[in-house]
């Protein structure tokens, strides 16, 4: 056989390894981008801290996200996730490939669940909704953001540093979307941070010389949020908010007590049920008619509308107001004109909101 036969049966030989060589790694870089699943498919996978690369290939393959291991534990070693992949709850498609399943868990690309939280609620009413959603235990949250905690200025343009009881009045109400299982304290940061920022975006509406909670001797952040939160359970439409605003600035300034029937239904943690009388009569700091001035802290967690008409409440002279069950609210100056409107209403548009 000669040198020039010999030479082209190596070029033929080694063509075919190539080719051999060439079909298995395209065989197995296909079975790495080939979804084993559908569209249609979705699984939600909790990946727990301190679980193993294996350890989450044999959980992915339990749940039908895999067929096999083999593939997602070389990619992740190749992929440099191997010993880094995070944990936390991932909603992964039928339709991911087991490398686009490798980088999603590499990268931390965790699924965050939307939650809601309404103007006016609690913060007890604020764990509640946060334990429903899956983000952190309710008592979790009220251990980090309930009472006997200092609220601290973490973000606020201006105002003094001022303390208030828990962070009642500082969650403010949105929509958000976080982790399954997240850390309480950053929970409660997370919805303080919007606090501060919805807070900051209103304070450069209002004129330096305007801002009384800034400039009066018992005025703070935590006085005005307050009094936004008596409005906010006190006015039904964003268009009365300064009016109710104006009423309890005008009586704080006149040394009349706010009757503010919101501070009995916070004390009774009850909002829906009527007042009665002796309701009136208990004896507790939050009782604005048996006590002059604001309540020790927020009653609520206030929304915009009623923050900003705190910061500026309208300028009037009245003094009294009253709900008229259609959703309305009537202003008076006076208590002959407040007790005048009430006949009128019971009269002819069914009984005041009491």
């Amino acid at each position: 056989m000669s040198g020039k036969t010999i030479l082209i049966l190596c070029l033929v030989i080694g063509l075919v390894v190539i080719g051999i060589v060439g079909t298995v790694i395209y065989s197995y870089w296909s079975e790495w981008n080939r979804p084993w699943g559908t569209a249609e498919q979705e699984f939600l996978i909790d990946i727990e801290k301190g679980m193993s690369a294996e350890q989450i290939a044999d959980l992915l393959k339990d749940k039908g996200v895999l067929k096999d291991t083999t593939f997602f534990l070389i990619m992740a070693d190749l992929q440099g996730f191997g010993g880094s992949l995070k944990a936390g709850e991932y909603r992964i498609s039928g339709a991911s490939s087991p490398l686009e399943i490798v980088e999603m868990i590499g990268r931390g690309d965790i699924y965050l669940h939307r939650f809601v939280l309404p103007e006016g609620i609690t913060i007890n009413q604020v764990a509640q909704i946060l334990e429903e959603n899956q983000i952190c235990k309710a008592a979790d949250f009220l251990r980090v953001a309930g009472y006997g905690e200092v609220y601290q200025d973490t973000g606020l343009k201006s105002g003094r540093r001022a303390t208030a009881p828990g962070s009642e009045g500082f969650l403010f109400p949105d929509t958000y979307f976080m982790e399954k299982n997240a850390e309480p304290e950053r929970v409660r940061d997370r919805l303080m941070r919007r606090f501060n920022q919805v807070y900051n975006e209103l304070l450069e509406q209002v004129p330096e010389t305007e801002r009384w909670w800034l400039l009066e001797e018992d005025g703070s952040v935590p006085a005005m949020v307050t009094l936004a939160s008596l409005v906010e359970r006190e006015a039904k439409r964003d268009e009365d908010r300064p009016l109710v605003a104006s009423v309890f600035r005008n009586r704080l300034k006149q040394g009349m007590p706010l009757q503010s029937d919101a501070t009995i239904h916070y004390i009774l943690g009850d909002w829906t049920r009527p007042l009665t009388p002796e309701d009136k009569l208990i004896e507790d700091p939050y009782n604005t008619f048996l006590n002059k001035g604001l309540p020790p802290g927020p009653i609520c967690n206030p929304g915009r509308a009623s923050l900003s008409a705190a910061m500026a409440p309208a300028k009037t002279d009245y003094l009294y107001f009253m709900a008229t069950g259609d959703g309305k609210t009537e202003f008076s100056r006076t208590l002959e004109e407040h007790n005048a409107m009430r006949q009128r209403v019971q009269a002819g548009q069914g009984q005041p909101v009491p």
